[in-house]
């Protein structure tokens, strides 16, 4: 017995934790030896009400064999209620239980009534035990092994014992069968329950993500709704402003017949720049347009540029610099004096431009703006600096999206605000990109990168 122990024991520590073949641990063992001394006082009482009213025919009981199983079940039990005090609490395995109680009930069977031995039931008791503990592949076993077992027994008692109903043996075998199978549809319907239940809750998690997608769309879409009126709003009164004195103006001429030159001269000035500020809303809005259809063609050419994007689109907003005694100078940080570069020459200027306008529109009279040039190895590094009331923290990023403009109670500025999300997107389609970096009430830069050459992971369209 010591060297059985030990066996049980060397194996126990060569089995996972959480083994398939799992081992009934000190907790609930109590309950489990009771409930095998219960069965075993069963067995004993039905054996002694049984042969005291000659239930059974004396000539298929064996009372040696009989009380030889229950010797054997007392001292197993015995083992079993040791082992539980001991350190490691009750280890044994399972599967040496089960067999354990197959061999003596069937022995139990062959000792008292043979095929028709009342203690049959209890093979009823080890599936069910089986069942509780294992999933199908286990329990199938064992309920298979309580059927060949029986089997045998039973066809020894056919061989000895010609009036054997076979009838009844055929039907115990298959309450046998039923018995495990009804187990298992309980347990594949537990399974289904769970997976239907698992699959109900990750369809909920999915609803409620997909409906605070939804949510978040909606949020996003009422946003753009609200930019859009508010720029449908707009353009209709921007329109409208510069669209006024040129009808204005030419409403009058056509009532007047002698006119100066200097009233001409006047008047045509101011239509001109009337009409010039219509102009430029338009081509924001038509670049918006080309760009939000994919529609922005790049032509890559090798230009200087200096000279031929900085300096006119400088001398291009010089009159409205001069407005606000501000002057636009190259920052004497710059490392280079002349830089080539492989780009398109018109979506570079509309960037000068946009950049260069807004550090005017919102940069303070009587300020200069620069901007920095720097080649960082293989990449063009510009910078356009201003002085002015800056963009807040939380901005920084708001400042590129279309319609986007910052509230300026003050100053009344006007604007599309199309010109910074315009200047993103082209720099973007060049293959470059750009940030924003302020400090209120002081210094607003804004800084793109462009790589030098047109390289082979640059989309032409």
């Amino acid at each position: 017995m010591i060297n059985f122990k030990k066996k049980i024991l060397d194996f126990q520590r060569k089995t996972k934790k959480n083994s398939p073949l799992l081992k009934i641990e000190t907790r609930g063992s109590n309950a489990f030896l009771k409930t095998r001394w219960i069965v075993l006082l069963i067995v004993l009482f039905c054996y002694f009400v049984i042969d005291y009213y000659n239930i059974i025919d004396p000539s298929l009981q064996n009372p040696l064999l009989f009380f030889f199983c229950l010797l054997l079940s007392v001292g197993f039990n015995y083992y079993l209620y040791v082992l539980s005090k001991s350190e490691n609490g009750l280890k044994l395995i399972m599967p040496v239980i089960i067999i354990f109680d197959m061999l003596i009930v069937t022995f139990l069977i062959q000792s008292f009534g043979k095929s028709d031995s009342p203690f049959f039931l209890l093979y009823f008791l080890i599936i069910f035990g089986a069942n509780i503990r294992y999933e199908s592949k286990i329990s199938a076993i064992v309920t298979i092994f309580c059927v060949l077992l029986f089997l045998i027994v039973s066809l020894n008692d056919l061989r000895l014992r010609g009036e054997v109903r076979i009838m009844n043996i055929i039907v115990k075998i298959i309450s046998l069968s039923l018995y495990f199978f009804a187990f298992e549809w309980a347990r594949q319907f537990k399974k289904r329950t769970q997976i239907l239940n698992a699959t109900i809750a990750d369809t909920n998690n999915r609803l409620k993500e997909i409906n605070e997608q939804l949510d978040f769309q909606k949020r996003e879409v009422d946003k753009k709704n609200k930019l859009y009126r508010e720029m449908l709003s707009f353009v209709s009164h921007e329109l409208i402003v510069p669209l006024t004195p040129i009808i204005s103006i030419s409403s009058y001429h056509k009532m007047q017949v002698d006119l100066s030159i200097d009233e001409v001269k006047s008047s045509f000035e101011m239509i001109n720049a009337s009409a010039n500020k219509l102009k430029n809303m338009i081509d924001k809005f038509l670049g918006l347009s080309k760009i939000e259809r994919g529609e922005v063609i790049v032509d890559y050419r090798k230009m200087e540029l200096i000279n031929d994007i900085i300096t006119p689109s400088i001398a291009e907003l010089k009159m409205r610099a001069d407005e606000k005694n501000m002057r636009i100078l190259m920052h004497p940080a710059s490392n280079v004096t002349s830089v080539i570069i492989y780009s398109d020459p018109s979506l570079l200027t509309v960037v000068f431009n946009n950049l260069f306008s807004n550090a005017i529109k919102y940069g303070y009279a009587n300020t200069d703006i620069t901007y920095l040039i720097r080649l960082k190895y293989d990449r063009l590094e510009c910078s356009v600096i201003n002085f002015g009331d800056g963009i807040p923290p939380d901005k920084l990023e708001a400042v590129f999206e279309k319609f986007v403009r910052l509230d300026d109670t003050r100053h009344k500025i006007e604007g599309t605000g199309l010109g910074l999300f315009n200047t993103r997107e082209i720099i973007r389609k060049l293959n470059g990109d750009i940030k924003c970096e302020s400090v209120l009430n002081h210094l607003t830069t804004f800084t793109f990168w462009l790589p030098l050459e047109k390289g082979d992971d640059i989309d032409e369209y």
